[in-house]
């Protein structure tokens, strides 16, 4: 997997098949952006038809995002280029707002960053004031005061901005704080958003905001009047600049429709072992064929075809012979036996697969069985049984005849 590939597919607009299948070909391929994929791995990847991926394919390559590089009897080869592609690619937009409630003139200044048009984001701010505005967004005005390269730009900006309207009563941000390279305006509202009174005020302090001078606690946070600490929760601290805007929703980005399966409950013990076990198959696994890589390019100067049925059958192997021995016997398999069918199938990997114990045995025994050979042993055994046939009839043959001869002298 190539993050970097990766990273540079995702703002690429296209359809949601065409985008599964393309980040499913960046998640398979390396720095370079090279993988050779079966259709069918594909398609079990991204949940979709055979017919429909070849399809979002051909589009892909179409419009630059791909390359393909078909091979005769070998698996198509894929190079994903997301630079060389001629569709569209969404870059956000960082802009300043103005939010106006038009009976009262109340407004609140913020900033958001987005992926579409200002224009086309149904956005209505965030932070203690949305409580509000979003209960009286039918009467509020949004406006768009500026669009601005980078997050950075955009929160200087705002501060510029709300520095300029935090005098105006009518201004429902509570304080800015400037003067750190463009930190972000910070709220204190009430615990619903508003006012007690249900109307925006400017600078009447919250009942849990401390007054300028309040005493500070034994701790050295600020006491209210009565004595008690002031609720930390209802404080609002800003990071530095170009950090995303906080929320009163924390799992605003994170709903679930009513017809989305939920996950399932992990069973407890089972989280580390079947983990373990694949990762250490898997690596079995890269290791056999690196071996046999290694084997096949030194005896025929090619690499082999590696395909979704190669895969198979070489994890078949290791299950079989085991995660030490496999790697061994594959590279052996190609560099000596020499039968006359696995010539003929250039050492393939199935031919292995099909008799994995019997390749195993010659390996571990350091000949490999011809053949010839194979024919030879079988002539000799036929002779060696025909010699101890001979001798059996031979045996019977004279106890016939001293069995006769005794009749003979008896009489």
């Amino acid at each position: 997997m190539s993050t970097i590939v990766m990273a540079a597919c995702w703002p690429l607009q296209m359809s949601g098949t065409q985008k599964a299948v393309l980040i499913s070909l960046a998640d398979q391929a390396n720095d370079q952006g090279v993988c050779w994929p079966a259709v069918e791995t594909i398609a079990e990847r991204t949940c979709a038809s055979a017919r429909a991926v070849q399809e979002a394919l051909k589009w892909l390559e179409e419009h630059g995002a791909i390359t393909r590089e078909r091979r005769s009897q070998r698996s198509t080869m894929y190079t994903v280029t997301p630079s060389a592609f001629t569709g569209k690619a969404s870059k956000p937009s960082h802009y300043v707002y103005r939010i106006e409630h038009k009976p009262s003139g109340r407004f609140y200044i913020g900033l958001r960053s987005s992926l579409c048009l200002p224009e086309d984001d149904d956005y209505w701010g965030s932070g203690a004031a949305a409580v509000w505005i979003q209960k009286n967004k039918a009467d509020c005005v949004r406006t768009v005061l500026a669009v601005l390269p980078t997050r950075r730009e955009a929160a200087e900006y705002e501060v510029l901005e709300t520095e300029a309207a935090i005098r105006d009563s009518l201004c429902m941000n509570r304080r800015v704080a400037a003067g750190d390279g463009g930190r972000r305006a910070a709220e204190l509202m009430g615990a619903d958003g508003a006012p007690a009174d249900g109307a925006p005020a400017a600078h009447a302090p919250a009942e849990s905001a401390p007054a300028p001078n309040a005493p500070l606690g034994a701790d050295g946070a600020p006491v209210g009047a009565a004595g008690a600490p002031t609720n930390p929760q209802m404080a609002r601290f800003e990071g530095a600049a170009g950090a995303p805007e906080p929320s009163l929703n924390r799992n605003r980005n994170h709903q679930r429709t009513t017809n989305e399966p939920s996950p399932p409950a992990r069973q407890a013990g089972s989280a580390g072992a079947g983990g373990e076990e694949e990762t250490a198959l898997q690596a079995a696994c890269r290791t056999t064929w690196a071996a046999y890589t290694e084997a096949y390019e030194h005896r025929y100067g090619v690499k082999p075809v590696r395909n979704a049925p190669v895969n198979a059958n070489v994890k078949t192997l290791v299950k079989r012979l085991g995660h030490d021995e496999a790697p061994l016997v594959a590279a052996w398999y190609v560099a000596s036996v020499n039968e006359a069918f696995v010539v003929k199938n250039s050492h393939s990997v199935g031919v292995l697969v099909n008799q994995a114990e019997g390749y195993r045995t010659q390996w571990a025994r350091g000949q490999a069985v011809t053949g010839t050979a194979a024919q030879a042993a079988d002539k000799t055994s036929a002779n060696a049984d025909a010699i101890e046939e001979a001798k059996r009839l031979s045996r019977e043959r004279a106890a016939r005849r001293a069995a006769q001869s005794g009749e003979g002298c008896n009489a």
